[in-house]
């Protein structure tokens, strides 16, 4: 158990840091990046179509610390990451091709 806890934390911070990053980074973004990185994201809005691009949970299963839940007593969750490896990997943020993704999950499923 405290295996998986030290490796769920891991990949927490890890995730943190490349929000961290993607933050500072869109201060710079120009006035396209918005319209550019909607439609790279316009396809995703099924969880197959990203895995069968290569999202996928990270190492270790789902972030529980982030997961979003249907309970309106529990609020503040952020929801199932799916993150592309190459890309969060290649050092480069691209708004045309998403580092990771963020699903909730709804009552409609």
């Amino acid at each position: 158990m405290r295996t998986r806890t030290r490796a769920l934390s891991a990949a927490a911070a890890g995730i943190l840091t490349l929000l961290a990053t993607a933050a500072v980074a869109a201060s710079d973004a120009g006035p396209g990046d918005l319209a550019t990185a909607r439609a790279a994201t316009a396809g995703y809005h099924r969880v197959s179509v990203a895995e069968a691009d290569g999202y996928g949970l990270p190492p270790g299963g789902p972030l529980h610390e982030c997961i979003a839940s249907l309970d309106p007593m529990m609020p503040g969750a952020m929801g199932y990451h799916f993150i592309n490896g190459a890309a969060v990997g290649d050092a480069v943020l691209d708004p045309a091709l998403p580092e990771a993704l963020v699903y909730e999950t709804k009552p409609n499923g």
